[in-house]
């Protein structure tokens, strides 16, 4: 399963981590809270249609109700501008929505499904469960929120459930944007593996290099999102990444914190530590 994750703090004074700051905590931020279906349907669109170079989609969920088929419309539209607009998609959080990606790949859009089960036993296990709208390398939305009606109708007084979700602007959009890029290209590989065995590696990589579009990639740079915070990326795959970046990020932050801890999550199995 893959999570992102992304633990923010507002500047003040003394600041968490003391005076050191962390390599990987990345100033520059305007953080706006994404607390209902609502708010965060309209940052969405509002993204999407301002987007003149790039759209970076990852999701578990797109659905194919009237919420995600708008979404879909918006991304077709900007595809036709020429605007490089990928989707990342989970092959069975989003299996309603396949009946939908020739529409999208006939605009212009790469629509890329994460399948596990396609890929051997080894990898049954995996989930692509981030939830990555990035654009342009500038601004991104990060949260617990799929593409769904449902999602469009949640919040504090939900019957449902009550995700939140956080749009940030500065340099950490672009670190999530090179590690979309970076995910794409891993799945693509793994797309690919059964016809591994017909072809030459060069004539492989020509392959699926035009169909995934590997060499058409387009850079974004660190800027600055005019705004007091800093951040800490980490994107990390838990069943399988040895690192523990999760972890030890909790626990860094946990034992210099000085006033207060607060925390919000919907499953609670910690680890002994």
């Amino acid at each position: 399963m893959l999570l992102t994750i992304l633990i923010h703090l507002l500047l003040s004074s003394p600041f968490a981590f003391g005076q050191k700051v962390d390599a990987r905590m990345l100033p520059g931020h305007s953080l706006r809270l994404l607390y209902d279906g609502k708010s965060l349907t309209e940052a969405r669109l509002s993204l999407i249609d301002g987007a003149v170079n790039t759209i970076y989609l990852a999701t578990f969920e797109l659905n194919r109700d009237s919420s995600s088929l708008e979404i879909a419309k918006h991304l077709c539209d900007k595809a036709h501008e020429g605007v490089d607009v990928r989707l990342l998609l989970d092959g069975r959080g989003s299996r309603h929505f396949k009946r939908h990606v020739k529409q999208l790949r006939d605009c212009g859009a790469r629509v890329l499904f994460y399948h596990p089960l396609d890929w051997g036993l080894a990898e049954f296990r995996r989930v692509l469960h981030e939830k990555l709208l990035a654009v342009d390398g500038k601004v991104a939305i990060l949260g617990g929120s799929n593409y769904a009606n449902s999602y469009d109708e949640a919040g504090p007084e939900s019957t449902h459930w009550h995700d939140l979700d956080v749009r940030i602007a500065g340099p950490a959009a672009c670190w999530f944007h090179y590690r979309f890029e970076r995910e794409w290209k891993r799945v693509a590989w793994m797309d690919i593996r059964p016809e591994r065995r017909w072809y030459s590696g060069e004539l492989l990589e020509r392959i699926i290099g035009r169909r995934y579009g590997l060499q058409s990639f387009r850079s974004c740079e660190f800027v600055d999102g005019g705004g007091q915070a800093r951040v800490y990326p980490i994107q990390q795959d838990p069943y399988f990444d040895p690192g523990n970046w999760l972890l030890h990020t909790h626990l860094r932050l946990i034992n210099a914190s000085r006033h207060r801890i607060r925390l919000y999550a919907p499953y609670f199995t910690p680890h002994e530590k």
